[in-house]
């Protein structure tokens, strides 16, 4: 079960750099340089580290749930249940 549980773990981490943080990243870096032409616009880094926290910690428990609830199961009751 750790076996599992590592590797859909990595690949949650992987795909939340690669997709939300990435994205996320990239308006920053947009705000940041706004941020001289607008006057009420105040960016911070430490927002932005504790966004990225967040949305890996969110993308984390959202990617391992299903995973979890489904390694609860017998095989058998997998099999009765899910059309793998």
């Amino acid at each position: 079960k750790s076996k599992i549980y590592t590797k859909y773990l990595i690949d949650s981490i992987v795909m939340s750099t690669f997709t939300a943080v990435l994205g996320f990243l990239v308006i920053f870096v947009l705000m940041l340089f706004l941020d001289n032409y607008i006057t009420n616009l105040t960016v911070k880094p430490i927002y932005a580290l504790a966004v990225i926290a967040l949305l890996y910690f969110f993308m984390i428990i959202a990617s391992l749930l299903p995973v979890y609830t489904l390694l609860k199961k017998t095989p058998i009751e997998i099999l009765a249940k899910y059309d793998i």
